[in-house]
């Protein structure tokens, strides 16, 4: 399975993410107050392990992000998560549990990430996650074993 340079890089931004405290999410200062919830749902249950997901622009997490919430995955294969105070707009959201790896380094080999709207041999071309001015809305991300 070939994994295309914008995976890898869109989750370089995860390796300072998880010295954030756990289930916050950054830039709490915006005024718009859309939620944005969901599930990952993962290849295999990771009980224990940390994810994070992140409300991006670009596939670069590591000059900067719209939102992120951290967490740690129960048991199952399904984990919620929920961003709150999200702006309005089109953006990427990315996720990642650091299965094998703690995360310091980004996703290694045997964690799972995954994009809403695409997969990791078929990322999005564009920001395909739209963002209400307010409310919930809700994005299922599907997230694949990292070979």
């Amino acid at each position: 399975m070939k994994i295309s340079i914008s995976l890898i890089c869109m989750f370089v931004g995860i390796i300072t993410i998880l010295s954030c405290d756990s289930s916050t999410s950054s830039n709490d200062n915006n005024k718009s107050n859309a939620t944005v919830t969901g599930n990952l749902i993962l290849p295999l249950a990771a009980p224990g392990k940390n994810y994070a997901v992140l409300v991006d622009n670009d596939f670069n997490g590591d000059n900067g992000q719209i939102k992120l919430v951290t967490g740690t995955c129960g048991s199952g294969t399904n984990v919620n998560y929920s961003i709150t105070n999200v702006p309005a707009g089109t953006f990427y959201i990315y996720a990642a549990v650091f299965v094998l790896s703690d995360g310091s380094s980004g996703p290694q080999s045997g964690d799972y990430v995954g994009i809403y709207g695409g997969t990791l041999t078929n990322l999005p071309n564009q920001p395909n996650a739209s963002v209400p001015s307010s409310g919930t809305v809700t994005f299922n991300i599907t997230l694949d074993k990292m070979p």
